[in-house]
């Protein structure tokens, strides 16, 4: 019995860590060539570079090369989820089994 238990509470302590949490974040950079970035920092300083994957909207300037990250967006505030995932063919040139963040949902404050 304690058993069975302590093997339950171990799988839901598992699950709970793969699920990202939604938290405020500020802009710091941005832009690529095929597939877009951003530069986020949260609210204890940490920054994180993360794929867009379609989740940041009109954010940047298009060029023929690189696109940049518009100006109005610099220190602009997000709600965002971030998330540390296996590339999947999501991102040009790696692997599909290397591990990148990639921004799952994003809001502008």
């Amino acid at each position: 019995m304690i058993k069975n238990i302590l093997i339950s509470t171990f799988i839901v302590l598992i699950s709970t860590q793969s699920f990202a949490k939604i938290e405020t974040y500020k802009i710091i950079s941005g832009g690529g060539n095929d597939d877009m970035q951003l530069t986020l920092q949260n609210q204890n300083s940490k920054k994180y570079t993360a794929y867009c994957n379609t989740k940041c909207g009109d954010c940047f300037e298009p060029d023929d090369e690189i696109s940049t990250l518009k100006k109005q967006y610099i220190g602009k505030k997000v709600q965002a989820e971030i998330k540390f995932e296996q590339n999947k063919g999501r991102v040009a040139g790696p692997s599909d089994d290397e591990k990148f963040y990639f921004i799952k949902y994003m809001k502008l404050l």
